[in-house]
């Protein structure tokens, strides 16, 4: 080889790269027990492994070193959890509201927090299942839980327990703006056999209740706005909607057919009376939805669990209805999904995160992370969801909790 191709190179940085402290401590037998040394930025000293950068090569995946709450006390569940052999618990809905201010006197400033509405569910060694929707209410370092709903206990126990939750407004007087409120839709069936997921509790409530005056805003009673349906709620155009789930035997007495496809919503915008539109859109796939969000005033997305997503425009009494086949679905697992700078991110079953940004395809954004990253391994089986939460961080980044 001609001398003028070759050229020196010389090499005087030989701090460590990418490693972790597991394998570092796990190198040869000389005790290795220290962290990675170097204290540049960048450098993987708590790192997790590795992760592929968009154009190439890999960086640092940081691991979790101290959260900012390690140090608080933990608060621990309203109802204590089912113990036994054979019990089960599990989270089936957490949403954050807020901020709530707290006025404690006419001398005293404001003092400016949070709420948590949590749906806990359980399974007792009896095989009977129990659930409660409870807020935890935020002050300084005070927290209080107070009791919105408790479903009677079921004598079997049907793994589809599930609490779906929007905020909006409503109130008796449609013509007003309506009270801040959320819209919470639960699932709470039990059955003689498990072969039968019916009779079953279930609704759409607003907490607070708005459905008289703003004094009943002081309470954490509800409005029972739908009752006795089995689905999930929407809220879209300043309306409440369930999608309602109504499956059809097949073959047999515990083979169901179909999904949460049939609309019902209050009418007018702002009001609480529902109308029971009855209306199915895309009859050619009938599998449900396992994601949705409202995109602005005029547009409703949805996503199937088998094929395609749906965009509705327009008015609920009179829409247009897109089918976009092209979309990604969530096949079968249900997403509380989020608006964030990228699109509307959701979850696909053991498919990793997609976004859709108006186009007729959804694009992958979970390409350096496990397809099943945010599925929770230690819960029981849920045939319904939602089990992943995917909300906005401060930097209009997506988040995701697995619940």
């Amino acid at each position: 080889m001609p001398d003028d191709e070759l050229t020196w190179v010389t090499v005087s940085d030989f701090r460590p790269g990418v490693i972790t402290n597991t394998n570092y401590q796990a190198v040869g037998s000389g005790g290795n027990t220290g962290p990675v040394p170097g204290d540049q930025p960048g450098q993987a000293q708590s790192a997790a492994g590795c992760i592929a950068l968009p154009h190439g090569g890999l960086a640092p995946l940081p691991g979790l070193v101290q959260p900012a709450w390690a140090s608080h006390t933990a608060i621990p569940p309203n109802h204590a959890p089912q113990t036994g052999t054979g019990s089960a618990n599990m989270i089936a809905g957490f949403f954050i509201n807020g901020p709530l201010y707290y006025f404690q006197n006419n001398t005293t400033p404001p003092t400016q927090g949070d709420e948590i509405i949590v749906c806990q569910v359980g399974t007792t060694s009896a095989g009977k299942a129990v659930m409660w929707i409870d807020s935890l209410q935020i002050n300084g370092s005070t927290a209080t839980w107070n009791n919105i709903l408790n479903p009677t206990t079921e004598t079997q126990y049907v793994p589809f327990c599930t609490m779906t939750g929007f905020p909006t407004r409503a109130q008796n007087n449609p013509a007003s703006v309506g009270f801040s409120c959320w819209a919470l839709g639960f699932i709470f069936p039990g059955a003689s056999s498990y072969t039968q997921p019916f009779p079953f509790t279930g609704g759409v409530i607003t907490y607070p209740d708005v459905s008289s005056s703003g004094a009943n805003l002081t309470s954490f009673s509800h409005y029972n706005l739908i009752t006795s349906t089995f689905g999930e709620v929407f809220c879209h155009q300043n309306r409440i909607g369930q999608l309602i789930w109504e499956p059809s035997l097949y073959t047999s007495d515990y083979n169901y057919s179909g999904g949460n496809e049939q609309f019902v919503y209050t009418d007018p915008p702002n009001g609480l009376v529902v109308i029971n539109a009855g209306v199915v859109f895309v009859q050619e796939d009938n599998s449900g939805y396992g994601a949705w969000g409202s995109q602005s005033a005029s547009e409703l997305f949805l996503v199937k669990n088998r094929t395609g997503g749906v965009v509705i425009s327009g008015d609920l009494n009179s829409p247009t209805v897109l089918w976009l086949p092209g979309v990604t679905p969530t096949y079968g697992l249900m997403s509380r999904g989020a608006s964030t700078p990228v699109g509307f991110v959701y979850a696909s079953n053991n498919n990793g995160l997609w976004t859709w940004n108006g186009s007729n395809v959804s694009q992958k954004i979970s390409d350096q992370l496990e397809d099943n990253f945010f599925i929770n391994t230690h819960n029981p089986p849920v045939f319904r969801g939602p089990t992943v939460d995917i909300c906005r961080s401060v930097l209009g980044r997506p988040g995701v909790c697995g619940c």
